[in-house]
């Protein structure tokens, strides 16, 4: 049976992980990276607008403001139309529908989910995805079409950023206020903005001396690279250039990036683990074959495979994703195996389990890479789920090419950036271009990361209330601050396939407004109790979950526990508490709440 092989010393295993997570630990955690605005206004400025667009300012009233003009405010506003709602406008600093498509446009980009399960309503749309795994570029598509077949674009306001909200109670409103001077006021507001859109940086000793050129790879930088997502990077023939990171993001640029660069530096703190992608164009006659239904079902068997809640249901999506789930549940029964007597024993079993898995990936990387001193290099030492699956064809064999070069830092990161560029083992490895592939601020105070922070009853701000810890109802409603529903993925059903989450939300908080605009309720806000309620469901769940603690303060740093300072984590992390029943229980108990239409834990005016 799978994970019984005698010969594997696991104690030698744990110890090896050890070695590999303590050379990464550090003692500022989070604080190793700093916020890409703060550092220069160009890293987070948008490449693909005018620079100089200018507009009069806006003085107007909606029945709802949505913030955020990605899928979760998509489908929002498009749930509101189908329910008869047409007041209501989208507010997004962006300048086109798409979230974190819109501003991702890197060569290379595409979606690591499975399509069938990630892009949102293919059966209300009818659209087919052209593969398993679409680019950036077709989800993008996607979404604007969704947005442009529902009206959305009539009531779209882009290059706008929020810079300020506040509850009048006395008129029962929401005021916003922007940065093109726009004062908006509101009875509801849907707060979609989303937690992959502030990027984050490496604070790297020197990192503003660098007099060559930077960019972040969320707003890439064609202009420079030359090409699009669709052509060729063709002005990259005599640049040098170093990407710092190499998690999803670096692992499906840097061989674009091979294809044409003169040369490629790839600054490595911590190898990924790279699992065969085997991306491959959509059946047409398979997809027509599909029942009605097709789509929840198959999300829903994601996410029980993705939760390690799949007992004999068949593996839908059967990819990369889902195969360790799948091993573990022919090797370790969830119940009614008599010969697991004890927990620890099923533990051993999983770990087990798990080694083969890495091992797996680990020889795959041997016998791809050619030099064996860059191979070994390029090995994951870690438990599987300690970081984001990556799944590629192509990044271990870019390592073959001559103009791909790995400098691998041992778990340190880069010693400095100078003027000519990055420091590694004590000598300047000078480069033309930096390309920051480092990712999103996720441990940041989500009032940080949104840009605003919003004002409720007796101007207590958010920021305040969450100052020891997220508190809400469900995700969706914080007491006292009415009439404001919150899409996000803490203390609510977070899955591995957000789209998910996401649909579910938009559901949720577009049925509340109508029924709401519906029984001529003005006002609605969770009551303190219900809070309370939940958030003390949260931290049983989190106490109670001692073998999750355990595995994470065994991995190696990262985002999922916190660069390794687990003591300090709050609720700000987008990983945080989530509801302990699994999101597919958590997804019942909305439908649920909604079906008995009682608004139970809110008050009304």
């Amino acid at each position: 049976m799978a994970g019984e092989d005698p010969k594997v010393d696991l104690e030698s295993v744990r110890e090896k992980y050890r070695n590999e997570r303590d050379k990464r630990l550090r003692t500022d955690g989070i604080q190793q990276y700093t916020s890409a605005k703060k550092l220069n206004a160009n890293y987070v400025r948008d490449p693909n607008v005018d620079p100089d667009y200018t507009r009069k300012p806006i003085f107007r009233e909606y029945g709802t403001i949505i913030i955020g003009a990605g899928f979760g405010g998509i489908l929002a506003g498009r749930n509101l139309r189908r329910y008869g709602v047409d007041d209501f406008c989208i507010v997004d600093r962006a300048g086109d529908f798409g979230g974190v498509w819109y501003w991702n446009r890197y060569p290379g980009i595409r979606c690591d989910t499975e399509s069938y399960v990630y892009l949102p309503i293919l059966e209300e749309t009818g659209y087919m995805p052209t593969e398993k795994y679409v680019t950036g570029l077709e989800i993008r598509d996607y979404a604007r079409s969704i947005a442009r077949d529902s009206g959305l674009y009539e009531r779209a306001i882009f290059q706008t950023a929020i810079e300020a909200m506040e509850w009048r109670e006395d008129d029962r409103r929401w005021v916003i206020t922007t940065d093109r001077g726009d004062v908006l006021t509101a009875q509801f507001v849907v707060t979609a903005n989303g937690h992959l859109d502030t990027p984050k940086l490496p604070a790297i000793k020197g990192i503003n001396k660098f007099k060559g050129h930077c960019f972040h790879s969320s707003r890439w930088d064609y202009d420079y690279t030359g090409g699009s997502q669709t052509e060729p990077l063709s002005k990259l023939e005599d640049k040098k250039i170093a990407v710092i990171g190499n998690a999803c993001t670096g692992v499906q640029l840097i061989p674009e990036l091979a294809k044409y660069a003169k040369h490629i530096f790839v600054v490595q703190r911590t190898p990924s683990a790279i699992a065969p992608r085997n991306n491959r164009p959509t059946d047409p006659e398979w997809f027509k074959s599909l029942q009605p239904g097709w789509q929840r079902k198959r999300m829903n068997n994601f996410t029980m495979y993705t939760t390690g809640t799949a007992t004999d249901e068949e593996d839908m999506v059967n990819d990369g994703w889902t195969e360790l789930t799948r091993r573990a549940a022919a090797a370790v029964p969830l119940s009614g195996d008599a010969d697991l007597e004890t927990s620890d024993e099923r533990e051993e079993r999983l770990e087990l389990l798990d080694y083969e898995y890495m091992e797996a990936i680990r020889n795959r990387t041997e016998a791809i890479v050619v030099d064996q001193d860059v191979a070994e290099s390029l090995k994951a030492y870690y438990r599987a789920w300690c970081k984001r699956p990556t799944f590629s064809d192509e990044y271990l064999q870019a390592f073959n090419r001559n103009n791909v070069t790995l400098l691998d830092t041992d778990g340190a990161g880069p010693d400095e950036i100078t003027k000519q560029g990055v420091v590694f083992n004590g000598r300047v490895v000078k480069v033309d271009c930096i390309v920051f592939a480092s990712g999103y601020e996720v441990g940041t105070e989500h009032t940080h990361r949104a840009g605003f922070d919003p004002v409720g009853r007796k101007g207590m701000r958010l920021s305040e209330k969450w100052k020891g810890g997220l508190k809400t109802y469900r995700g969706f409603h914080c007491h006292d601050f009415p009439n404001m529903l919150i899409f996000g993925v803490t203390q609510t059903g977070g899955t591995a396939n957000f789209m998910q989450t996401i649909r579910e939300q938009a559901d949720h908080g577009a049925w509340i407004i109508h029924r709401c605009l519906k029984n001529g309720i003005d006002v609605i806000d969770a009551t303190a109790e219900a809070e309370a309620e939940w958030c003390e469901e949260m931290n049983r769940f989190t106490e109670a979950n001692d073998s999750n603690k355990a595995f994470l303060e065994a991995c190696t740093p990262g985002y999922l526990n916190n660069e390794g300072d687990l003591a300090n984590r709050t609720s700000h992390s987008i990983i945080a508490a989530n509801y302990g029943g699994g999101p597919l229980a958590f997804f019942r108990l909305i439908d649920d709440w909604r079906k008995e239409g009682k608004f139970t834990g809110l008050s009304f005016k």
